[in-house]
């Protein structure tokens, strides 16, 4: 396994390894993962799921494997660098009895086999840790097969979202390429791929980041004052009472595009 960053990174191995053994633990309980759930549904209207592929690039630690797996039927993979990382995401499939493949590699080298096998191909918060943004996102599809599907989500750290960790948890923030959605969408057709689509998630960010680096003091201020006010917030979005979802404000961003029908010869099979 590399122990140096991953081509044009701006993070190594073994800041994700340190990464992951602080965040293991998070609830997947929150307004985000119901309205990420709800976006994923949309992107996926019509696509054929069950029985179908799909991979997680950059997995360590994901939670979203098994959700995958129970929510739409898929037969689910994923590829990490980070050891520890893919030691969580093992962990977090047998823990729910899903059957998936983990494999460790560099996602710009990976196993031959992997290349152009997938139905569709999810990234969680990995292409905008690379100064080349449109680079990452070819990388990730590659590994999906002729017409497979390309889902991307990433933080907003052009918003409010960046500010705060700018303030809260800077060595994090300087990880980031911080982007726009149409920069991202942008990203997304210079590697290549067609019908780029995408949207902001969330009219506000919450402040709940289980892998923060704040002082003892602050993160006890933050769970009794704003973490409370947080949950509120949230509670009045999902009914609807909640800030439109924006460039400014809003903490997440997706975007979803396909792989051309045919690809070049010898990109994989």
């Amino acid at each position: 396994m590399r122990k140096d960053k991953a081509v044009g990174s701006k993070s190594d191995v073994g800041y994700w390894n340190e990464f992951w053994l602080r965040a293991s633990g998070r609830t997947s309980d929150s307004y985000y993962r119901r309205r990420l759930d709800r976006a994923f549904r949309n992107i996926l209207t019509g696509v054929t799921t069950r029985g179908a592929r799909l991979l997680e690039v950059g997995v360590g630690g994901s939670e979203y494997l098994p959700y995958f797996h129970e929510r739409f039927g898929f037969r689910v993979s994923g590829i990490d660098y980070s050891d520890t990382g893919c030691e969580s995401a093992r962990g977090m499939l047998d823990v729910a009895g899903i059957p998936g493949d983990i494999v460790q590699a560099d996602m710009y080298s990976p196993p031959e086999a992997m290349l152009g096998r997938f139905d569709v191909v999810v990234s969680m918060g990995l292409v905008e840790h690379f100064v080349q943004t449109a680079a990452a996102v070819a990388a990730c599809a590659a590994f999906a097969r002729p017409g497979g599907l390309v889902i991307t989500v990433i933080p907003n750290m052009k918003g409010l979202y960046g500010a705060l960790f700018k303030i809260f948890n800077r060595s994090a923030y300087d990880t980031h390429v911080p982007l726009t959605l149409a920069q991202l969408q942008q990203a997304h057709g210079e590697a290549g791929l067609l019908d780029v689509r995408g949207e902001y998630l969330l009219g506000l960010p919450g402040v709940v980041d289980g892998a923060r680096r704040e002082p003892a003091l602050v993160r006890r201020l933050l769970r009794r004052l704003v973490f409370p006010c947080s949950r509120a917030y949230w509670a009045l979005e999902e009914r609807g009472f909640g800030v439109p979802e924006n460039a400014y404000s809003s903490p997440y961003m997706v975007c979803h595009a396909r792989l051309a029908v045919s690809v070049p010869e010898g990109r994989g099979a």
